[in-house]
């Protein structure tokens, strides 16, 4: 069939997306192209079947990548469209593939990179949940008693022992728009820092700096840099370009 075309030069604008495609949605999608590619699927038809899997943002992602390749794109542009949908480290080896023909293998070694990072997060929630739960209790605990001291205190004055002068119903009020204002800045921070709202590097340089903290950064730095040179040399991507690339991830 014959394939409506846009116009030469034609760009679509990028779109801005508040949230990326999760690790464990790329380590399943990696698998999914990778076999599929390795089956000999064409890659238009495998966008297709993409497009009706997942999440509704990622069928409606994988549609418009299916589209753009179907005009004619690449795949490293298309996907670079969805406007910082997908992970960086995901679309410059998509790229690599593409360049030196050898994508199937590209999207396995990608599967099995976002594969560890998924089991590696899972160990890190199971591993700090206790504490957490804990450091949940404590603040309901303190919380109560900040209440409890209000209740039971009749005489004139303060009570002989408070929460830094908190005690009653308007101590507990106070204490708890502390608490949430302080669980407000952390998911902010925390949802700024995932959507790159803000620019971390400052803040990894001055960590960096840190006796104690410092060389755990640089050693998972320098991990993540090694892995992105190791996989791109095997893909016999140019030298200059394959410590480019590294340096990015």
């Amino acid at each position: 069939p014959v394939q409506e075309r846009r116009p030469a030069g034609h760009q679509p604008k990028k779109r801005l997306l508040t949230a990326r495609m999760g690790n464990k949605a790329v380590a399943r999608f990696c698998h999914n192209v990778g076999g599929s590619l390795h089956a000999g699927i064409d890659i238009r038809r495998i966008f297709e079947t993409e497009s009706m899997r997942g999440s509704a943002k990622q069928r409606k992602e994988m549609t418009h990548i299916r589209e753009r390749i179907n005009d004619g794109d690449t795949l490293a542009n298309s996907m670079r469209a969805a406007g910082g949908y997908f992970p960086p480290l995901l679309l410059e080896m998509i790229e690599v593939g593409e360049r030196t023909g050898r994508l199937e293998r590209v999207f396995f070694k990608l599967a099995e990179h976002y594969d560890q990072l998924v089991k590696i997060k899972r160990e890190l929630l199971i591993g700090i949940a206790w504490p957490m739960i804990e450091l949940g209790i404590c603040v309901v605990v303190i919380g109560l008693m900040i209440l409890i001291i209000g209740m039971v205190h009749t005489g004139p004055g303060e009570p002989g022992i408070t929460f830094f002068g908190l005690y009653g119903l308007r101590g507990l009020a106070i204490y708890s728009a502390i608490v949430a204002l302080i669980m407000a800045s952390v998911v902010g921070l925390l949802f700024a820092v995932k959507t790159e709202l803000i620019n971390v590097a400052p803040f990894i340089r001055l960590l960096m700096q840190l006796p104690g903290i410092g060389p755990g950064i640089k050693t998972l730095a320098i991990s993540r840099l090694t892995w992105a040179l190791s996989m791109a040399c095997d893909t016999e991507i140019d030298a200059c370009k394959a410590i480019e690339l590294s340096l990015r991830t």
